[in-house]
């Protein structure tokens, strides 16, 4: 249970990332395609969920794993238009001047492109999420699921003022909490490298990684809140986490 809740929360990351990407190339700039509080997009989450536990006995035949993930993402997009639409009184996508659209809400286009992407899922991405996860301790996937589930009401706990202030400040640090929450396996396998090669007497490139994490965190920190806004700052202690990881 604590994985599925981790893979919606992976593949929803995912999708905001190409989200942000297809529709950020053309306008030149980034557009946040973000719903929720933190870097998602839940019906990628939603979608690739369904593909990985409704598809699966379809996993020796791909042309019949296409065309299911091709319907039932497509059956997804259509419902989530409609629930939003009704629920927010806003389109967040509108497909009317595509051929082959059913009400704006869905083309043929998206939808023999989410087939595509139920294949890569189910052959690609999947296997290697599941290897990255089998490498987490249960208890860190425990409390990154804890987090992103409770957040909020953690957050909550300490935070006081009054309403506007505290509904302000909470918004904020739940999405920079989510932010760092899942990106903890970053950080722990920095953590395991560093203290390997401490214990091998290896002092010199764990000092390099730490210096380098310094200067990633500041220049990361002044450059990127210029391309995304508030949002940069979110991002530059985890791109200091990968750039030591990556030293080491």
């Amino acid at each position: 249970m604590i994985n599925h809740v981790l893979y919606f929360f992976a593949y929803s990351i995912l999708g905001w990332a190409c989200e942000c990407l297809y529709c950020g190339i053309p306008a030149r700039r980034f557009i946040n395609r973000g719903f929720l509080e933190g870097p998602y997009c839940p019906i990628y989450g939603c979608g690739a969920l369904i593909v990985i536990l409704v598809l699966d006995p379809l996993k020796g035949h791909p042309l019949l794993l296409f065309l299911g993930a091709m319907i039932f993402t497509s059956v997804l997009e259509y419902v989530t238009s409609w629930l939003m639409e009704k629920l927010f009184h806003s389109k967040w996508w509108d497909y009317s001047e595509r051929p082959f659209n059913i009400n704006g809400r869905v083309c043929l286009l998206n939808s023999l492109l989410f087939g595509i992407m139920g294949l890569a899922v189910m052959y690609v991405v999947h296997p290697f999420i599941c290897d990255v996860f089998e490498q987490i301790p249960a208890l860190a996937r425990l409390i990154t699921a804890a987090v992103l589930l409770l957040g909020r009401f953690m957050v909550a706990l300490f935070i006081s003022g009054t309403p506007e202030e505290v509904a302000l400040s909470t918004d904020v640090a739940v999405h920079y909490l989510n932010i760092m929450s899942i990106c903890l396996s970053v950080l722990y396998m920095l953590h395991i490298y560093r203290s390997a090669l401490m214990g091998l007497g290896d002092t010199v490139m764990p000092m390099a990684s730490g210096i380098v994490e310094f200067f990633m965190r500041i220049g990361v920190a002044m450059i990127l809140p210029v391309l995304m806004g508030q949002e940069g700052i979110f991002y530059a202690e985890v791109v200091a986490w990968a750039g030591a990881a990556i030293l080491l």
